[in-house]
């Protein structure tokens, strides 16, 4: 059962759209403005008077803006294969298409998950900062 799941997987990885290059092609843009937000968020100036509340503001931009760029510079490889101005066709990238589909988009899951809990910290500080 889990191998025919896993061709499934490779299946539908290797159209040219609703498979792995447009998910990957979906995953840049959104760490890409993930990355703007939080550089801005890096970027807020403190008083006296809000001092801890912008320096924990920034370290946690900080720590998830590394978790981010860290991830986003890991698939990079990926841009030639499965980018914007890839080659289109079943055949071109399959390689790439197929490792995506079976490894990589688990671990975007998981990154997911861990910038969804370190937003989470972010969001309360931000909250806590404007009462």
């Amino acid at each position: 059962m889990a191998a025919i799941s896993i061709f499934k997987d490779i299946g539908v990885a290797l159209k040219d759209t609703g498979g792995a290059a447009s998910d990957y092609q979906s995953v840049i843009s959104h760490l890409e403005s993930l990355l703007l937000i939080l550089q801005e968020i890096e970027a807020l100036r403190s008083t006296q008077q809000d001092l801890s509340y912008i320096n924990a503001i920034c370290g946690q931009a900080q720590v998830s803006h590394e978790t981010v760029k860290a991830f986003a510079q890991k698939i990079a490889r990926y841009e030639k294969d499965l980018g914007v101005n890839a080659r289109r066709g079943f055949r071109h990238g399959a390689i790439s298409k197929t490792k995506w589909a079976t490894t990589v988009a688990g671990k975007v899951a998981k990154l997911r998950q861990t910038i969804e809990s370190q937003t989470i910290g972010l969001k309360l500080l931000l909250d806590l900062h404007g009462q």
